[in-house]
């Protein structure tokens, strides 16, 4: 009833909008609702925030007061206001299926560039008997009025052209995700390292895990049952370095519930940027995230904790690709413990480079400035 409810109400206060006129050089963007700053929008906009040009630039966000670069102006999420911006801009840059927008306008461009890296879970059509009718609603309408879409790789876009209900004529940009641009740059890294450990309090010669698991469809949190004190034991005693970790959960995930005791466990869910995390971290611990995916542009260790597995499964089935993943995987904290002790990264580095040939992957550090050359494009030729 709610989602009807929205759907008249957006329906009621929109249709005036629809004889304004689309401001040719507006362009409006969007993170995971209105959640800060960050993931693939984020990168598209500083790229075209940096270009000389008479473009208008938007963000929307819950928090007006979040910094953005020079010369872009925010919108709070969900306003009045964000209506109207949204129905008067060109091109839209978002990253999740959003019912919080108009309905698109026949004029304006939609420019989808997801949050997923794929090949881990299956998602959208392929687990469509598994969501909720209003979501499917959204995703459908989603799909059909995208433009383009952004992929990362081959196995990625095949992906995308079977479960996210695409129109025939959708355009798949396959230039690699812009959030991982930065993965290419080392003096990008020296900073996010630096700002990271800085902001948090960590030594230069301490060694950061990043524990990023999932959400749960069902909204449970047990799989969070890391023994954080046995794997920082596990850490100091294969690394001989003090050990902290950062705990970051997935935005769907309240993490309001987490009370870390440990000085050397740092809830750092509420910080907009993820790949600046990983930036900082020296070995990733994940689970059916496809953030591992992404980490392994660093070269770096990813372990998977999987506490949950069956239950998971049987919730959300896995992507056949998964069992090709060439990470080292654990289902108790004895186990990850085990798996930390006898470590090898000539062999885990041997088993990224086999994987990695099985696929064409688009990443090479340039995704942010060819998804902004497209968005010029677009706004050029129409």
């Amino acid at each position: 009833m709610k989602f009807y409810i929205k759907n008249l109400f957006k329906k009621i206060i929109t249709f005036p909008l629809n004889f304004l006129p689309v401001q040719p050089n507006k362009i409006i963007f969007d993170n995971f609702g209105g959640r800060g700053v960050g993931d693939n929008p984020k990168y598209i906009l500083e790229e075209l925030a940096c270009r000389k040009s008479d473009l208008d630039l938007v963000w929307v966000a819950k928090d007006p007061a979040i910094p953005v670069p020079k010369g872009v102006r925010v919108v709070k999420y969900g306003s009045l206001n964000s209506f109207y911006e949204w129905s008067t801009a060109k091109v839209w840059v978002d990253n999740i299926r959003n019912s919080d927008r108009p309905w698109k306008r026949k004029e304006q461009i939609y420019l989808q560039t997801w949050h997923g890296s794929d090949g881990v879970k299956l998602i959208e059509k392929s687990v469509a008997k598994n969501l909720k009718k209003t979501y499917l609603r959204m995703a459908k309408y989603d799909g059909k009025i995208t433009d383009a879409i952004v992929s990362s790789r081959h196995f990625q876009t095949i992906g995308m052209k079977t479960n996210f209900w695409l129109a025939d004529n959708v355009e798949f940009l396959e230039f690699g995700l812009p959030r991982n641009d930065d993965f290419f740059q080392e003096e990008k890294i020296r900073t996010a390292n630096r700002e990271v450990r800085k902001l948090y309090d960590i030594g230069f010669d301490e060694l950061v895990v990043l524990y990023m698991p999932t959400f749960r469809d069902d909204g449970s949190i047990d799989a969070y049952n890391l023994d954080y004190q046995k794997i920082i034991r596990a850490f100091q005693n294969k690394y001989q370095k003090n050990v902290k970790i950062l705990v970051r959960l997935h935005p769907n995930v309240d993490s309001s519930f987490m009370n870390l005791q440990d000085k050397n466990c740092i809830n750092v869910s509420t910080y907009s940027n993820a790949q600046d995390l990983m930036m900082s971290a020296d070995v990733m611990v994940t689970d059916f995230s496809s953030s591992s995916i992404d980490f392994m542009l660093l070269n770096r260790p990813v372990l998977l904790y999987l506490p949950d597995y069956r239950r998971y499964v049987n919730d959300r089935p896995l992507d056949e690709n998964f069992d090709k993943l060439p990470f080292p995987r654990a289902y108790n904290n004895q186990e990850l413990s085990e798996i930390i002790k006898t470590f090898d990264s000539s062999q885990y580095n041997e088993m990224v480079r086999l994987y990695e040939l099985e696929d064409v992957r688009f990443d090479s550090g340039n995704a942010s400035d060819q998804c902004a050359n497209w968005i010029e494009k677009q706004i050029r030729t129409t």
